[in-house]
């Protein structure tokens, strides 16, 4: 049996008295959900030997563990700030297509390991973009490239819908880096087994590893950022630290403050799909609103901005079954919450930089 301790007290001493009782892995509480996966993941997968007490430090001096170059398609520009930044910091190198029909130019144009793929996105949609992958792969003949499907909703028959449509595994947003590193450590096995010699690592051995992501560069803070302020809130508060706190585990040295840049492109891009949303109720427009509601219910999320995503989730609802008679009442709580979210992050970014 293989023992991992937990302990709220670490003293001076401790690891030697772990190896003696041969326990591979101590970590102090409280555990980062990452730092425990990892831990668990790398005690698993080595032989119980008893030289390597496995702690946080080990952890954070260990090198990423997945190599393969990724093509993510999402058209919002904060999720493709976050979940670039994860999977750069696993390791991958990263492309980015803002939809299905440009994901589908890129694949024609360049050799990828797997496809991170939104299902829904203006123009061709994820679903109907990796159908027509389908449809080259069995016309060429050629191998069988993994698509992750990414979705914002959690809906009954969501996964049914992705796999007939030919992807292999479903995540939902906002992801987590534990949640990923696991899916692609699922579907780039094959090719780190045979050696990493994966089609994309033969063809981008000289490439910088995160060629071909937009160039979205934006002045703030440095890469090292002061731990978020401690706005006080309640379980209905406008943020929710945990989720600001979990993106802090995926930034890499040397890069601007990735909460910084995931919530100045969210500031900068929310208002007008605010602006675009009540245009929408004005004519209307059942399709639009159930586009913009969902891109704002998932960039919401994603920036810790819980309740305000559960109101462009009830708006999507309402919008996709083309029930319109209270969406400006929706949209007008949209925006309410929207200003407790801005003056929220804006303490947070005061908070930040003292």
């Amino acid at each position: 049996m293989r023992l991992v301790l937990l302990t709220s007290v670490g003293l001076r001493g401790d690891a030697v008295e772990a190896r003696r009782a041969k326990i591979e892995g101590y970590l102090s509480k409280p555990v980062r959900q990452s730092d425990l996966y990892n831990c668990l993941a790398t005690v698993m997968g080595r032989e119980a030997d008893g030289t390597l007490l496995i702690t946080r430090h080990t952890l954070s001096e260990k090198p990423p563990r997945l190599r393969g170059r990724i093509l993510l398609a999402e058209d919002n520009p904060v999720n493709q700030e976050v979940i670039l930044a994860m999977v750069e910091s696993l390791g991958c190198g990263v492309d980015i297509a803002a939809d299905g029909q440009e994901a589908l130019e890129k694949l024609a144009g360049g050799a990828y390991d797997l496809v991170l793929m939104d299902c829904q996105m203006p123009g061709k949609d994820g679903l109907e973009a990796t159908a027509e992958i389908r449809r080259r792969e069995s016309a060429a003949g050629g191998r069988r490239l993994p698509v992750v499907a990414l979705t914002a909703n959690d809906m009954e028959g969501d996964r049914e819908r992705c796999l007939a449509a030919g992807m292999d595994d479903y995540l939902s947003k906002p992801l987590r880096r534990e949640v990923l590193e696991a899916a692609l450590a699922k579907w780039l096995s094959s090719d780190r087994d045979n050696g990493g010699s994966s089609p994309a690592a033969r063809l981008d051995a000289n490439r910088p590893a995160a060629g071909g992501a937009p160039a979205r560069t934006v002045e703030g803070p440095p890469a090292s950022p002061a731990p978020l302020a401690q706005e006080p809130a309640g379980a209905d508060g406008p943020i929710d630290m945990k989720t600001l706190e979990s993106m802090r585990t995926v930034q890499q040295k040397g890069r601007t403050d990735l909460v910084f840049r995931a919530v100045n492109l969210y500031l900068r891009s929310s208002p007008e799909q605010i602006r675009e949303l009540h245009e929408a109720v004005d004519r209307n427009e059942a399709a639009v609103l159930n586009r913009l509601a969902h891109s704002l219910k998932s960039s919401s999320a994603m920036v810790g901005a819980l309740r305000l995503s559960r109101l462009c989730g009830h708006l999507e609802a309402q919008a996709r079954d083309a029930r319109l008679d209270f969406a400006a009442e929706r949209v007008a709580e949209i925006e309410t919450e929207f200003a407790r979210v801005v003056l929220a992050l804006e303490v947070l970014g005061q908070g930040g930089e003292s």
